[in-house]
């Protein structure tokens, strides 16, 4: 595991990161950390998700217009004035009358269900196996659930997506005491998750071209960052 890795910067030139040992505390300035691939792409990752999701650029087209006094007040939007529109207001009641195209999660959500309407055999997995596949988030959701609502969506989003399994965060100071402890909870052995190209700012890779270790976000908690390091 690389404690010291090269990071390349845009320009070419080389930075040293020290990155944090295991079990210390991660350098606030770590937060502002960012990979040269995804300073290139997180432009058009954004683009992906409003796209998908009608916010962003999209979002004053999603209201009603009903006149002069329902034009909403925006900060962004993917239309552009015209040389005519001189009035400001001109601009803004096309962007409030202007209808978001809605084809794109369209595309998605048909593209998914066809890739996930039959569940794949299972019958010989072992029983271990196959129980965990009954059950693999928090909220109970299966394997099938997990990956036609969670993962298969977002992939079809932004064209790729991480996703990793770790054990429940419980207590308990020994093995046995946290297998009780999520035996009670009612949680799987091992949760997946999924993490966005847009939550991923900074990696490290093997020689392998396997990840070491990540810095990640997570959506519902931001500015959350976490660190990961990563076994095969």
């Amino acid at each position: 595991m690389a404690t010291d890795p090269t990071i390349q910067t845009t320009d070419q030139t080389e930075e040293r990161w020290p990155l944090p040992k295991k079990g210390s505390l991660v350098p606030p300035e770590s937060i502002t950390l960012e990979h040269a691939e995804f300073k290139a792409k997180k432009k058009d990752w954004k683009f992906f998700r409003e796209s998908d999701e009608l916010t962003g650029g999209y979002e004053a087209a999603t209201d009603t217009y009903d006149g002069p006094g329902s034009v909403p007040n925006f900060k962004e939007t993917y239309l552009m004035p015209h040389i005519k529109e001189s009035d400001p207001e001109m601009f803004a009641r096309r962007v409030a009358a202007a209808r978001p195209p809605r084809f794109v999660k369209e595309g998605i959500e048909s593209i998914v269900g066809v890739l996930t309407e039959e569940e794949p055999n299972r019958e010989e997995y072992p029983p271990k196996t196959k129980k965990w596949t009954s059950g693999v988030t928090v909220t109970g959701a299966s394997f099938q659930e997990w990956v036609s609502t969670d993962l298969w969506p977002l992939v079809e989003r932004y064209g790729l997506c991480y996703s990793y399994a770790r054990r429940p965060t419980v207590g308990g100071n020994s093995l046995a005491e946290q297998e009780k402890a999520i035996k009670e909870a009612g949680l799987p052995e091992v949760l997946l998750h999924v993490i966005t190209p847009e939550n991923l700012p900074w990696w490290s890779v093997d020689d392998l071209g396997q990840f070491e270790i990540i810095r990640y976000t997570e959506e519902k908690t931001q500015p959350y960052y976490g660190w990961l390091r990563c076994q095969g």
